[in-house]
């Protein structure tokens, strides 16, 4: 209860529990929590960590919940020393044993993660979309589709990247909109600069963007409309349009203002 709470008094509590009760069956729990607890220091105490987990293994006849937990705060272990190589080896091991279990998605997400950490793209993509599709109704699916997005354009996939997000976009969950720019500056990188600007255009419509989104966006449709002004005189017109009218919001901040004055006079000069 004290270490629900976030209550400092819980490690104290547990130890004092492990001494007045030795034997007793809530004991490898509480030896889990200690570890847990260690964990959560800033920084986190990992070493005092592992000693509560090998007490907690000391134990005769755990259930397999709690083989699971034990296993799941050893994996913690490894990402709370920064050892990527450690998290992907226990992860895999327990998604091993326990393929079905509730904490799969969990330990599953933090493979990818691991993976990602280490710049191993192509196999962070794979657990992500894992995570997606054995776990479609869990919490993670939406995130674990937009980082596998994320995944895809460091291997210059865009068009599976593009793919990924628009699968995030349509759900419409709280990662849409940000799924939808991704996939604006994905199309870009690709030279798609008329079906980004499209894009681009459905997210500048909608009235409840927050203001520096806006302007990013504002500014990334000037530019494109620049680029086609290379074939298109009428575009770069509207670049120039979009700038004045963006150039004159009230207290617009210098760095917008040096971004948004630059390519105004690149586009007047063009």
């Amino acid at each position: 209860s004290l270490a629900a709470k976030g209550d400092g008094a819980a490690a104290e509590g547990l130890q004092v529990f492990l001494v007045d009760h030795a034997g007793h069956p809530r004991c490898v729990e509480a030896q889990v929590a200690l570890a847990e607890l260690a964990l959560l220091d800033s920084p986190p105490r990992v070493k005092a960590a592992e000693l509560a987990l090998a007490e907690a293994e000391k134990f005769k006849e755990l259930s397999e919940p709690v083989w699971q937990r034990l296993a799941y705060t050893r994996m913690w272990c490894r990402e709370a020393a920064a050892d990527w190589k450690g998290v992907v080896e226990a992860g895999l091991k327990w998604l091993q044993d326990w393929p079905q279990a509730d904490l799969a998605a969990a330990v599953r997400m933090k493979v990818a993660d691991a993976y990602f950490r280490q710049e191993d793209f192509a196999n962070a993509q794979t657990q992500f979309e894992l995570v997606a599709k054995n776990h479609a109704r869990s919490d993670y699916a939406e995130t674990a589709l937009y980082l596998a997005g994320r995944c895809a354009v460091n291997l210059t996939n865009f068009d599976a990247a593009i793919g990924l997000w628009e699968s995030v976009a349509i759900q419409g969950g709280r990662l849409s909109r940000q799924a939808r720019i991704q996939q604006a500056q994905a199309k870009r990188r690709e030279g798609k600069e008329p079906e980004a600007l499209k894009v681009v255009d459905e997210l500048l419509a909608e009235k409840d963007l927050d203001p520096t989104v806006r302007r990013l966006l504002t500014c990334d449709k000037a530019e494109m409309l620049i680029l086609l002004g290379a074939k298109e005189a009428r575009h770069l017109k509207s670049a120039v349009t979009l700038l004045r009218s963006f150039l004159a919001e009230p207290e617009l901040p210098a760095v917008w203002q040096v971004r948004a004055g630059y390519w105004l006079a690149f586009a007047l000069e063009t």
